[in-house]
């Protein structure tokens, strides 16, 4: 595109990173500007008393927007982001009693699941099963934004409705896979986790989308964007930043 303009972009979260990454790419002069002491946004860290706390950077369980945003510009995420699979991937404890430790291994979670309910063991492969499925329909509608109301009735978003059962609670759902209530407890959890997860990548998505639409209008906005910022301290900047 052969840009040369200045672009300022406020916040050096996810977005604004994403963002980034393409216009300069694209050949603008881009500068980020971050009121926090480090950057990430929601995928930061908060550290107090010895301890770290992730604010929430669920979404590099399912990296493949990443992963694109990094080709785009020439790079490899998992060259540039080091990752830790984690096994167990976490450990709950139950006040009825029992503990599971969560795995990606599938068969080894078989054997976590039957030892709190024998019963309930071999209808994990089964859950597991139906939600591949599941995610295989859905994944196209996690590729696209939804601006708007409007977006729900897309073809693409009905043609799934079958598989997502809007109209069936999640405790009904997992109720005809587990009889224990401490599986279906478990896995409310689970389904609340990748629902975020779905939420984040759509967000991604969007994300990538807005920031290409302001390449295509960055042409036509540079001169006055330059103008205005260019009129504007340091200070004025900076309290841009501190009104976030």
């Amino acid at each position: 595109m052969g840009m040369s303009r200045r672009v300022i972009i406020i916040g050096a979260g996810p977005g604004g990173l994403a963002t980034a990454l393409l216009l300069a790419k694209a050949g603008a002069d881009v500068t980020i500007l971050e009121k926090q002491p480090r950057v990430g946004g929601r995928t930061s860290v908060i550290e107090s008393d010895g301890y770290r706390f992730d604010l929430g950077p669920t979404f590099f369980l399912y990296p493949q927007i990443l992963q694109e945003i990094f080709q785009e510009v020439g790079r490899d995420l998992f060259k540039e982001v080091r990752m830790t699979r984690l096994d167990p991937q976490y450990r709950l404890t139950f006040g009825a009693g029992g503990e599971l430790n969560a795995t990606s291994d599938l068969e080894r979670m078989v054997t976590e699941i039957a030892r709190l309910s024998p019963a309930d063991g071999p209808q994990f492969r089964k859950f597991m099963a139906y939600n591949r499925v599941k995610l295989e329909k859905f994944a196209p509608c996690l590729q696209v934004p939804f601006p708007g109301w409007t977006s729900l009735l897309s073809a693409r978003l009905l043609a799934v409705l079958p598989f997502l059962k809007p109209w069936k609670s999640l405790h009904a759902e997992l109720a005809g896979f587990f009889r224990d209530p401490r599986l279906q407890l478990a896995f409310d959890v689970v389904k609340r986790v990748i629902d975020v997860r779905k939420a984040e990548n759509k967000a991604a998505a969007e994300a990538r989308t807005k920031a290409e639409q302001k390449q295509k209008i960055l042409g036509i906005l540079a001169r006055k964007q330059d103008e205005a910022l260019e009129s504007k301290s340091e200070e004025e900047l900076r309290a841009l930043i501190e009104a976030m």
